[in-house]
């Protein structure tokens, strides 16, 4: 009856440990998705002006958050927040490792043999070695990730409006298509009239101004009006951002850590913000904050009928 007692004792001892390993080990994977690769983006559509969250309440495009690789936007704020910086990770990681020694310590203190003798000790000791791995793994990802950067950029703001006449010229950078991935060059649109417009999916007055700018590539395209949509964001998140809203203009996308030319340079701290340049290559105006069609289209006629 003693030994029996004992047995039992033992697996229920067990038991516990692997429900509550279980538990822990579910909660550290969630962790380790969620702070080092990121959550999925909330699928969303603009439908006149709204942007709609996957089982949310519409709201204006203004009042709404969306997760997209663990950072949370606001898109009335658009200030891009990371969810954990670097020793939140660490520390995390550590607790799992401990956890996980833990509980291989509990499944084999009174194994004589070392080794795994039934169903639930195997299942325990799988467990507690992936949660090991698991925290080893985010230990040396978030180190390569650097996810202790926190990167602020923001949509304009009702104070933040800047409209500027300049004459200067324009620096020449690279870029790629988002639908093709080809590789072109603002020099080789010299002899066109351009709008460079850069912007992100997250920025709600970008979004406000892709109907207008829509437009505005229609009507003067014939005329060589070419109006270039710059985001740093990735060309995947683009291309799933264009299956819901549709842009005429050429969408194209440079590296995250760019460093643009002059006069070019920090113009994706604050979006949306645009650039106008004439025929030869010479930027003539530089545009802070959203505006709409009637607006660019005074800016753009005149060089437009320009020989």
């Amino acid at each position: 009856m003693a030994r029996f007692r004992r047995t039992r004792g033992r697996t229920w001892a067990q038991r516990f440990a692997f429900g509550l390993g279980f538990v822990l080990f579910a909660a550290s994977q969630h962790f380790f998705f969620s702070g080092t690769y990121g959550l999925d983006a909330f699928d969303f559509q603009l439908d006149e002006g709204f942007v709609t969250p996957d089982g949310a309440t519409s709201v204006r495009y203004g009042e709404s958050w969306q997760w997209h690789l663990g950072i949370l936007f606001d898109f009335d704020q658009s200030v891009e927040i990371r969810l954990m910086d670097s020793s939140t990770v660490l520390a995390m990681s550590f607790v799992m490792i401990a956890v996980g020694a833990i509980f291989l310590w509990m499944l084999f203190k009174d194994n004589e043999t070392k080794r795994p003798r039934d169903i639930v000790e195997w299942v325990g000791t799988v467990l507690s070695c992936l949660l090991i791995v698991s925290a080893v793994a985010l230990i040396l990802v978030s180190k390569k990730a650097n996810v202790q950067t926190v990167v602020v950029q923001q949509s304009a703001g009702v104070g933040d409006f800047q409209d500027m006449i300049m004459e200067v010229p324009a620096g020449d950078f690279s870029f790629k298509a988002v639908d093709s991935d080809v590789e072109t060059s603002l020099s080789d649109l010299r002899g066109k009239v351009v709008i460079i417009n850069f912007w992100a999916t997250w920025c709600g007055p970008c979004l406000a101004e892709i109907p207008d700018l829509n437009r505005l590539q229609d009507e003067f395209g014939d005329e060589g009006l070419v109006i270039l949509s710059v985001s740093d964001e990735d060309r995947f998140l683009l291309q799933d951002f264009e299956n819901r809203l549709e842009l005429v203009t050429e969408s194209v996308y440079v590296p995250y850590d760019i460093d643009l030319p002059t006069p070019f340079t920090g113009a994706f701290i604050i979006r949306p913000a645009s650039f106008v340049i004439d025929r030869e290559g010479v930027v003539r105006r530089y545009l802070l904050g959203a505006r709409d069609y009637q607006f660019f289209k005074r800016a753009v006629e005149p060089l437009l009928i320009e020989a």
